[in-house]
């Protein structure tokens, strides 16, 4: 990190859902473009119905922060810091076959509900299954960060990055839980 970056002012958000449980806690240096990341990237950004947000005069201060935000308010999708960190169970796939499994269960799921008649049903049928997907999202990127942390074991994050086709950064990213 950048001594600009250290001294910057930064902004510590809390992100909740229609029932005000908490989502998730983080830090940033430009808001706007975090909002605009996250709901251009993450599936689960469609639960987030309010943020609350925190000034700091640097990033240490905003760190220091979030950690005891964390470790205090229990984050659902938090994984960092936050040992009460639960991911809810995701069913194993009968023949061992997860991506069979998860399309064929997903397409059922899809069907029943386009044959629902009734509209305010209907939306609620298509709720329950985004909080499903965000769910699957959540496992299956513990799940990459946790193979990629096995790479770089034995391999450097440029090594990886080669493997998977992606850039360092972005496996660094991964490694990290972001």
């Amino acid at each position: 990190m950048t001594a600009a970056i250290a001294t910057r002012p930064t902004d510590l958000y809390r992100l909740f859902d229609a029932a005000k449980n908490l989502l998730y806690v983080g830090i940033t240096l430009n808001l706007g473009e975090r909002w605009r990341t996250h709901s251009g990237e993450k599936v689960d950004w469609a639960l987030v119905a309010s943020a609350g947000i925190e000034h700091f005069p640097n990033r240490a201060d905003a760190l220091a922060a979030e950690k005891a935000a964390i470790k205090a308010e229990h984050p659902l999708w938090n994984v960092v810091h936050n040992r009460t960190h639960r991911v809810p169970t995701v069913r194993p796939a009968p023949t061992g076959d997860l991506d069979g499994f998860v399309w064929e269960s997903l397409e059922g799921e899809l069907e029943q509900i386009g044959a629902i008649a009734d509209h305010a049903t209907r939306a609620k049928a298509c709720g329950e299954m985004l909080a499903k997907l965000a769910v699957l999202q959540m496992v299956l990127r513990e799940k990459r960060q946790a193979a990629v942390l096995e790479m770089k074991a034995t391999m450097s994050y440029s090594e990886v990055a080669a493997e998977l086709g992606l850039h360092r950064n972005r496996v660094q990213q991964i490694a990290e839980g972001r």
